[in-house]
């Protein structure tokens, strides 16, 4: 399938693979058509969001990636149990009773629990990944929030430096006409 893989035989994860949709993995981060670093998140510039996208659609990338952690882990989730229940199949044909029925059925067992080991070793790394994919998720809203917090209080103090010289050049203006009143006074008073 394409997106990230178990790789059974390995017994790990093969999630910074891309598949070409050709028959094999091989669109490694950086090739052109390829939009990741390479560690699987998107390449982000100094202020946090990819070059020309709004915080809306920041936020619906995360939603996105979440969307595709949540996608992989259930598929992953499912060919295991797929595995599970062929390796089981396999190991009965393997260990079948003998027709005189003496031996087999322990043998059978013991490589069932082997099997059960195995996959529950599988499942674990699978809900550890999910686990971690959600936490990237929760840092990357939790910086998201931030970053508009940010400009929200840059905004804040542009609004008070202009009201600051707004009231200066008021006050001054006052001034001038407090002077201009009171030469007026003057003038009545000795005229």
């Amino acid at each position: 399938g394409e997106g990230p893989c178990y790789d059974f035989s390995g017994d790990g994860w093969v999630s910074r693979m891309l598949s070409t949709g050709q028959g094999g993995k091989g669109l490694a981060p950086g090739v052109e058509g390829s939009d990741f670093r390479g560690d699987g998140v998107a390449a982000l510039t100094a202020t946090g969001d990819e070059e020309g996208e709004d915080d809306e659609g920041w936020s619906a990338k995360l939603e996105a990636q979440a969307g595709e952690f949540k996608r992989v882990l259930r598929e992953e989730m499912e060919r295991g149990r797929a595995d599970f229940e062929r390796r089981s199949r396999e190991i009965r044909e393997r260990y079948a009773p003998p027709a005189s029925g003496a031996g087999g059925e322990e043998d059978v067992l013991e490589a069932l629990r082997r099997s059960e080991r195995v996959m529950k070793r599988r499942v674990k790394a699978s809900q550890d990944a999910c686990n971690k994919s959600r936490k990237e998720l929760e840092f990357s809203r939790g910086l998201l929030e931030n970053l508009r917090m940010n400009e929200w209080k840059v905004e804040v103090r542009k609004l008070e430096e202009e009201l600051e010289i707004v009231r200066r050049d008021g006050n001054k203006e006052i001034e001038k006409m407090n002077e201009r009143v009171e030469g007026l006074m003057r003038m009545l008073d000795g005229g």
